[in-house]
């Protein structure tokens, strides 16, 4: 599985060639990545992510437990996460279904 979140309103570099020091900073904060395999719990309503590569080195080899529910054409996952040098905070993610012609 592969993840990638990322701030829609991200603020362009003043100088795409020469980013500074706070702008590149600001990038980070603005997208995350993560990909690897997956173990889905059905049972438990779970799935777990098991990062192989991630923007956040402490995910690498963690498990990363998320619960999981469909709602029609839409997989909505939750945790409870504690982002680095932040406080604990709820989330959801929601996945819609793509149907192609």
């Amino acid at each position: 599985m592969c993840e990638s979140l990322a701030n829609p309103n991200h603020p362009r570099w003043a100088d795409p060639q020469k980013p500074t020091t706070a702008e590149r900073l600001h990038s980070f904060d603005a997208m995350f990545a993560y990909c690897g395999t997956y173990e889905l719990q059905e049972e438990k309503s779970r799935v777990i992510h098991r990062p192989e590569m991630a923007s956040w080195p402490r995910y690498i080899g963690s498990d990363r437990v998320r619960n999981i529910r469909m709602e029609g054409d839409r997989l909505i996952l939750s945790e409870r996460e504690t982002v680095p040098g932040r406080e604990s905070r709820d989330y959801e993610i929601t996945w819609k279904r793509v149907v192609k012609d």
